[in-house]
């Protein structure tokens, strides 16, 4: 909970190949076990604008409110952003090369036990080679991507919300252990050369809406568009804590925190303290100078990290805390 960057982490990967080989027709993957709560009764879906998996309960209450570790009614949605994939550049973001899922389960459909059904799920193709289809036939009638229709690369990129979209929520599809596999295009892996990969695990606030037949994509949407700007346009580095005049370092506690914090070896002589929440954004929270220390009252404060920084004697000092 907390402002949006409270619910992502980033993910940067760099890769070489140290090999003498120049591979053809490579490409990258990422294989997620999306488990929202209790994992038998999930579904999944897709985003192609923003290269994102989305994860979300198939049922209205997860874990039908049995399991310990289910959300019960309160499920959250999920998802995985491709940020940067190797053939991108400052201009131009390549689309993903395919989305495919697969059950935990020994069927057709099912987990992969060779290389070459690994190589056919980062190809939109199921484990005995078939290729993915469109086979959405509208509102109630179950879909599994096989057997009928068009050739596509992404399944169930529908938002469920919407009656006319393909996605499991509207086809009424039997929830399951559900695994996504977001991989990127081919391109060539030259021989001494490094590619970037880089993404995003979204997730959003618990609600009671998040579950089929209530979903709908656009709280995970807004959350991940936020998500790109950010990756994009980083903000000013605030993690680095000065040392204090003397040798003395800023000491914050308690971190985690609860209703207020103190701050100590400090020079408090004409100090001035300003919070601000990860995205830089000054909030209220009001503080006092004691003989030896600052109290911080961080009781009004949402969930989430945020940033003390003190200015005393010509000396800028900085720490974070995270508020529970």
């Amino acid at each position: 909970r907390g402002n949006d960057l409270d619910n992502a982490i980033y993910y940067e990967y760099n890769v070489t190949n140290k090999s003498t080989n120049n591979y053809a027709n490579f490409r990258i993957a990422l294989d997620a076990d999306i488990d929202i709560g209790e994992g038998s009764d999930d579904y999944t879906g897709f985003d192609s604008t923003r290269r994102m998996t989305i994860g979300y309960n198939g049922k209205t209450i997860d874990g039908a409110g049995l399991s310990a570790y289910s959300y019960g009614a309160a499920p959250p949605i999920t998802g995985i952003s491709l940020l940067e994939v190797p053939e991108d550049n400052t201009s131009t973001k390549i689309p993903a090369g395919s989305f495919m899922y697969y059950n935990n389960d020994g069927t057709v459909i099912g987990n992969p036990t060779c290389d070459t059904q690994y190589n056919n799920y980062m190809r939109s193709k199921f484990r005995d080679g078939e290729h993915l289809m469109n086979d959405f036939a509208g509102v109630g009638i179950a879909s599994f991507g096989r057997a009928t229709g068009p050739n596509v690369n992404y399944v169930f990129p529908g938002n469920p919300s919407v009656a006319s979209e393909w996605s499991e929520c509207i086809s009424n599809n039997p929830p399951g252990d559900r695994r996504a596999v977001l991989a990127t295009n081919d391109y060539t892996f030259a021989s001494g050369s490094t590619i970037k990969l880089a993404f995003a695990l979204l997730i959003t606030d618990t609600s009671s809406s998040n579950g089929c037949p209530n979903t709908n994509f656009t709280g995970i949407k807004n959350l991940a568009d936020t998500i790109w700007k950010y990756y994009g346009t980083p903000l000013p580095p605030k993690l680095s804590v000065n040392t204090v005049q003397h040798g003395s370092p800023m000491v914050i506690y308690p971190n985690p925190a609860k209703d207020v914090v103190y701050i100590e070896h400090l020079p408090l002589a004409g100090i001035e303290l300003v919070t601000t929440d990860i995205t830089g954004k000054r909030v209220e929270a009001w503080y006092d100078v004691k003989a030896d220390k600052i109290v911080l009252n961080t009781a009004s404060l949402t969930q989430g990290m945020y940033f003390v920084t003190c200015k005393s004697g010509g000396q800028t000092y900085t720490a974070r805390f995270v508020k529970e």
